[in-house]
């Protein structure tokens, strides 16, 4: 009888450790955020000494992914105004001023179409400010887009005042690590405001920079651009002159995994801390 009591126990203990056992597994480990790692998130994309142009591209998008000025890649690459690139065209990223690298089959496509090219640059002629370099150009696959006929050329001046392109909480800072943030995070509602931190052209607006989301991209003058991330709606389009304060966009979490704002300030091509330059 003794035996067989203490069979019953020490299987009542060993089906309370089991369930034990089994109502912990039930319970998800803890998971880090996937977007702390900024390099993983924003990294710079391309890393060669070329590139090879596809179909949305534009010189600003490529000297982003690059980290570089794109007037950089005017220069080594020899564009002329209207500054038009083309799919499959190879663009040198690195090197010193000449001619552009641009494959057979573009090449052949520019001897064939000289007399129409020349009538597009005329059209244009009144679109581009040569002292400014407006006039940069998106193209698809077969198709050519002007960015400057929704606007007026302007002259870029300097940037006289910069303004927070929403409100919200600061969510993350800028770090000039290589595994830091290139911006500043702010975390709003879903569908708030995003305005333009100072008056500029729309350079870029879209989805091709990876890890940014839908995307804008804002030249303020011949050394500042400004880029706006993670938006839920884009309201502007390339090309499109804006001012300052004027809405360009609305609160979302494309490409990221909270809803957010992240804020870019570049110099010269180079990231640089947004909090140095908005207001206190």
């Amino acid at each position: 009888m003794n035996s067989l009591k203490a069979m019953k126990i020490l299987w009542l203990m060993m089906s309370l450790g089991l369930a034990g056992c089994a109502s912990q597994s039930q319970n998800p480990a803890p998971v880090r955020s996937i977007t702390k790692d900024y390099s993983q998130q924003y990294q710079t994309k391309i890393t060669g000494n070329t590139y090879r142009v596809k179909s949305g591209d534009t010189l600003f998008s490529i000297a982003w992914a690059s980290g570089q000025d794109h007037k950089n890649l005017i220069e080594i690459n020899d564009i002329k105004a209207p500054y038009t690139i083309f799919p499959g065209q190879t663009l040198k990223l690195r090197g010193e001023a000449n001619n552009s690298v641009v494959s057979k089959k573009n090449t052949d496509r520019s001897n064939s179409s000289t007399h129409q090219q020349k009538n597009i640059d005329s059209r244009h002629k009144n679109d581009v400010d040569s002292t400014s370099a407006q006039g940069y150009r998106q193209v698809k696959a077969g198709q050519e887009r002007s960015s400057t006929a929704q606007t007026k050329p302007r002259p870029y001046g300097r940037v006289k005042q910069w303004l927070w392109p929403t409100k919200g909480t600061l969510s993350g800072r800028f770090s000039a690590s290589s595994l830091g943030s290139k911006g500043i995070d702010i975390k709003g509602k879903f569908g708030q405001a995003i305005t333009a931190s100072a008056e500029g052209k729309v350079v870029y607006a879209g989805s091709g920079l990876r890890g940014y989301g839908e995307l804008i991209i804002i030249k303020h003058s011949d050394e500042f651009l400004s880029a706006y991330a993670h938006n839920s709606v884009i309201r502007v389009t390339e090309g499109q002159w804006v001012k300052a304060g004027q809405l360009i966009a609305n609160m979302g979490s494309t490409g990221t995994d909270s809803v957010k704002l992240h804020f870019e300030i570049r110099y010269k091509g180079k990231p640089v801390d947004p909090m140095k330059y908005l207001p206190k």
